[in-house]
């Protein structure tokens, strides 16, 4: 069978009530598939949005993309400081 390229996003208020396991799923997938992960954030909460953007670092290598989106503010600033 073929591998598809797979876009997997994630809206959420909140971090996962079991993050191993969570992360650990992530991972199995990232193993089969080629997965493009979007996490959108619909929260203001600090330690939330550190938990992902730190699941950024540390599981971005093993999917094919990850990008989290936290702050509207925060990512029209960045795309506009890399030329669009």
């Amino acid at each position: 069978y073929k591998h598809y390229p797979i876009s997997y996003s994630i809206i959420t208020d909140g971090s996962p009530n079991n993050r191993q396991l969570f992360e650990n799923s992530l991972r199995n997938l990232a193993k089969k598939y080629s997965i493009y992960l979007t996490i959108n954030l619909c929260t203001d909460e600090e330690d939330t949005i550190q938990y992902y953007n730190k699941l950024d670092v540390t599981l971005g290598g093993e999917m094919s993309g990850l990008d989290v989106i936290d702050d509207f503010e925060a990512e029209y600033i960045e795309v506009f400081n890399v030329g669009n």
